[in-house]
């Protein structure tokens, strides 16, 4: 039976459940060591959310067709929410207020047709709603008009965007959490492009007096990564972490990226947010000195931003200053799906890296509209989400995305 046109949506509906992991207090694990166990059960002393570790819960908002049919979109805020110009995580209460108020007035007797239409529409009616919020209603969105048009989601992104979609999956990027062990080794059996990402939270153990434990690291991780015959991205996200341990100083920082580009070689080398500054154009003012530090001594090393890098405007300020080789858009921090193509769209018209990314928080709808929007936008990279067990979400992505651009 063919579909229909269009079809309207007669009501909103939402949930409570869970993220993929917890939200994160990195400032108070480092301030004085916390080990995992304790996190659980240690106060963060703020109120973005009660303790150091702390599930992290999701509000789904779906989208009730005239045909009876629901289409999910899952709220749920990044693990450090609150951080560097981030939406915080917000209240579970509150949001499903706004979902059966205002956003359900506004939804019902919408018609459903093309996505774009109708994202656009909800943008310019709630532009203000927290980034985490618009994701998840753009997930619904285009779930609810691939549902009407019979269309495959990458195929019907790309056309409605003006693009071109991948006819292969996007190359993955890893992220092992604090386990710089036997997650790294499951990586690399599986031949992943970028990897580790990593979490250092025990500095002094992971990083060490001047950095020599890690350059330590770095040559044991050759050796391993030798015994499976490639030659992958090693990516390195410091969460502000070089600050920390060179007291601030850009030209140590520097010098010891250089190091450490030298130490990896013949691996590319991609640093992310090895400094966080007190605001986006401090942190802008400080990358872009480091970068051009870094560049005389190893032009091939990248700087990615993922601190200060939320919404489209914030990406297209740090590129315009030329402080960034690549962004990591983290998709809750960006917004609708349209506003993350955007953002993938200024990467690569300034010929910087892209990685299309998000968090350990998000849910498996997230994670597989990310696999849709990376093949209709083709980012360099696409992140492995959600939770930080690595193995099971690295299927599930690219096997949608090897189902979804089959010949």
């Amino acid at each position: 039976m063919a579909k229909p046109s269009h079809q309207k949506i007669i009501d909103v509906v939402t949930y409570r459940g869970w993220g993929g992991y917890f939200f994160e207090d990195i400032d108070k694990i480092r301030q004085s060591f916390i080990p995992p166990a304790d996190r659980y059960h240690t106060p963060t002393g703020h109120d973005r959310y009660p303790f150091v570790r702390t599930p992290a819960p999701v509000v789904g908002i779906g989208l009730k067709l005239d045909d009876g049919s629901i289409h999910w979109g899952d709220a749920v805020a990044v693990s450090f929410g609150g951080k560097s110009g981030r939406a915080g995580p917000g209240h579970a209460d509150s949001l499903i207020a706004w979902v059966q108020d205002d956003f359900k007035t506004w939804c019902k007797g919408r018609t459903i047709s093309r996505w774009i239409e109708i994202e656009r529409e909800f943008l310019a009616a709630f532009k203000a709603t927290p980034p985490f919020v618009r994701y998840a209603v753009s997930q619904a969105m285009v779930s609810a008009a691939i549902h009407t048009t019979g269309e495959t989601p990458h195929h019907m992104i790309a056309t409605d965007l003006g693009l071109t979609p991948s006819t292969k999956p996007i190359p993955l990027h890893g992220s092992s959490g604090a386990d710089f062990g036997a997650t790294v080794d499951r990586m690399l059996a599986r031949n992943l492009s970028f990897l580790p990402q990593g979490q250092f939270e025990n500095l002094t153990d992971q990083i060490g007096q001047g950095g020599v434990k890690l350059l330590a690291w770095i040559r044991d991780f050759k050796q391993r990564a030798a015994r499976f015959k490639y030659t992958p991205t090693m990516t390195l996200d410091f969460h502000g972490a070089l600050d920390v341990v060179f007291a601030k100083d850009d030209g140590k920082i520097a010098d010891f990226i250089v190091a450490m580009a030298k130490e990896a070689f013949p691996h590319a080398l991609h640093v992310e947010s090895p400094i966080v500054g007190a605001s986006l154009q401090d942190h802008s003012n400080r990358f872009a000195a480091i970068r051009a530090q870094v560049k005389k001594l190893s032009p091939a090393t990248k700087l990615v931003a993922d601190e200060w890098a939320n919404e489209v405007s914030d990406i297209e300020s740090l590129i315009k200053s030329a402080a960034v080789d690549g962004i990591h858009i983290k998709m809750p921090d960006t917004g609708a799906l349209s506003e993350c193509a955007a953002a993938v769209q200024a990467c690569k018209t300034a010929g910087i890296f892209a990685l299309l990314g998000g968090s350990c928080t998000e849910t498996d709808i997230g994670a597989r509209a990310s696999a849709h929007l990376a093949l209709a936008t083709q980012p360099d990279a696409l992140l492995v989400k959600p939770g930080m067990g690595f193995d099971e979400s690295f299927a599930m992505l690219f096997n949608e995305m090897a189902r979804a651009s089959r010949p």
